[in-house]
């Protein structure tokens, strides 16, 4: 049937997550090895530390996004022993986040574009902001980036064809994907979803 159809290549989706966030953890682990931090070790604990909440998150279809932002938040300030004062975050949320459901890890992979994508390739940086906003029965994420802009082909990779695919077989024709510049030349990566638990 079209639904086993749909569950098959939603788990096959699911599936080409997990080793990408495995792999991403580790190269940042060797970085900061290479680079003698005498906080490598404790380091080494926040990462196997966020990596255990990815791979709880990652056999869901949707997750709070209480979980998801504290997600976020781990990896970013990570990301900050790297990067330093090049990268800056803030992240703005409703306050009833575990009512409110999210595909799980969408959001991450959202971020880590922005950090590889739009950070990383800055010498000053920038600083990626992060917002959940609710318009009328829908919600809305964004993500908005100012550093270096992201390529607008960047939804041609798997991480982002990914997520416009199980968006779509999540919500159907009730969601949304976009990726633009706006008039603050910074770079926008939004998308809808209907705050629902989807088991």
């Amino acid at each position: 049937s079209r639904a086993e159809v749909a569950e098959a290549r939603y788990h096959v989706l699911e599936n080409q997550m997990r080793p990408h966030f495995l792999f991403n953890t580790l190269n940042s682990l060797a970085e900061l090895i290479e680079s003698g931090r005498k906080d490598a070790a404790e380091t080494t604990y926040k990462l196997s530390n966020l990596y255990r909440r990815i791979l709880d998150n990652s056999g869901l279809k949707t997750a709070t996004l209480t979980s998801e932002l504290a997600i976020v938040q781990d990896y970013l300030e990570l990301e900050q022993l790297r990067f330093g004062e090049r990268l800056n975050f803030q992240i703005r949320a409703p306050e009833h986040c575990e009512e409110i459901f999210l595909p799980s890890l969408m959001l991450q992979t959202l971020v880590e574009n922005a950090v590889k994508h739009g950070i990383a390739p800055s010498v000053k940086g920038g600083e990626v902001l992060i917002e959940v906003l609710q318009i009328k029965d829908q919600y809305v994420v964004e993500v908005k980036i100012s550093g270096a802009p992201l390529p607008m082909d960047l939804t041609a990779g798997t991480g982002l064809e990914n997520t416009k695919a199980r968006l779509g077989l999540l919500y159907g024709d009730r969601h949304d994907f976009q990726l633009q510049t706006n008039g603050q030349g910074q770079t926008v990566a939004r998308f809808t979803f209907s705050g629902r638990q989807i088991v």
